[in-house]
């Protein structure tokens, strides 16, 4: 079974630790989480989007888009 957890948590867990995302991504994978669930619509840029991205194939955690939201 895969366990997910939204990216909102994530940003969340580095604003609070004050630790950087690759180090929050690295603990989620080792505590068993193997996807994130992302709104990509909440990105800001494609500069970010790659840069989250890439720390997450670094981390081993595979992004999982969610739909937009109904009007």
């Amino acid at each position: 079974m895969k366990i997910s957890v939204f990216y909102e948590h994530i940003e969340k867990a580095c604003e609070q630790t004050k630790k950087p995302l690759e180090e929050v991504l690295a603990h989620v994978k080792k505590s068993g989480i193997d996807g994130i669930e992302m709104d990509y619509d909440m990105l800001s840029s494609e500069d970010e989007e790659q840069s989250i991205l890439t720390s997450l194939k670094k981390a081993g955690v595979h992004c999982h888009r969610v739909p937009e939201s109904m009007p």
